[in-house]
């Protein structure tokens, strides 16, 4: 996000094709990529598959900014792309608030 975060999807680009120059100029191959984190305020599913397609690995989800329901369909989504999901949460009654929606999910 250019406005809160100062990035853009070239940037994700960007990093992501320098570690992999940087993984091939390495003969042994014995380092592992790092993986690329996207942060941005992730509101809808597209935002989830353009960061894919830019090169993610990761991205972050604010659960302040979201409802259970939707923080719950964006992770699916992002498990489906093989994105890891870092949770930012700002207080305790958000981290009992996802903790609990969590739990229920994984139960049906």
């Amino acid at each position: 996000d250019a406005v809160l975060f100062g990035g853009t999807l070239e940037d994700v680009t960007q990093v992501r094709e320098m570690n992999m120059n940087d993984n091939n100029d390495n003969n042994d191959n014995t380092d592992a990529v790092p993986p690329v984190l996207a942060s941005d305020l992730i509101l809808y599913p597209y935002q989830l598959y353009k960061l894919q397609m830019a090169g993610a690995d990761a991205v972050t989800l604010v659960a302040g900014a979201l409802t259970n329901k939707d923080f719950l369909y964006l992770t699916k989504i992002a498990s489906s792309l093989r994105l890891q999901c870092i949770v930012s949460v700002t207080s305790e009654y958000q981290l009992r608030l996802l903790l609990s929606s969590k739990l229920s999910s994984d139960s049906s």
